[in-house]
């Protein structure tokens, strides 16, 4: 019951808000996760979306190679960005580049790159989950292995800035 409930918590860190000892709740939950990790106690849900990652680069166990299907439509203009140098780099991430129904959020975002004249890039299949899953249930170790190959990746590529219309990728680039 214990486990059930700490990962019914959405971390959302309302009670840091009212916490009068100022416990940075956030990393207390994900220590909490890490420990109950550690003993091998994670529900099978977060055990196969770990396992998954760590594997395949993306929580949905689907080869990497395919992380551009989003793509589809737009094959023409997607193809010469594949790990061009540029000072812009668009980070899709694992949801929008593998769930099919929401593919109309990268192909926006590639529209209003375009239509701005950015000069962009995109790792492709290079482009590996960006840990955040796995920073919430505190496999840190794991999850900074996986955003430290896409600093690199993005650093080879002399990319400066970071776009990403994930809410995770945001959280994983600008917080872990």
């Amino acid at each position: 019951e214990f486990v059930k409930r700490v990962f019914q918590c959405s971390l959302c860190v309302r009670c840091e808000e009212v916490c009068q000892v100022e416990i940075d709740m956030m990393r207390l939950w994900q220590a909490v996760r890490a420990e109950l990790g550690d003993r091998g106690q994670w529900p099978k849900e977060i055990q196969a979306i770990h396992d998954a990652t760590l594997k395949d680069y993306n929580l949905y166990s689907v080869s990497n190679e395919n992380r551009t299907f989003w793509a589809m439509m737009i094959e023409d203009e997607i193809e010469p960005r594949i790990n061009k140098v540029a000072d812009v780099a668009y980070f899709v991430g694992c949801i929008a580049a593998f769930t099919g129904r929401v593919a109309s959020i990268p192909e926006s975002t590639v529209a209003i790159l375009e239509a701005a004249d950015v000069d962009y890039t995109i790792l492709g299949p290079d482009e590996w989950c960006c840990g955040n899953p796995l920073f919430f249930v505190g496999a840190h170790a794991e999850a900074r292995e996986l955003a430290l190959h896409n600093l690199e990746k993005l650093r080879q590529l002399k990319v400066k800035q970071v776009v990403t219309t994930c809410a995770g990728c945001y959280r994983a680039f600008s917080n872990e």
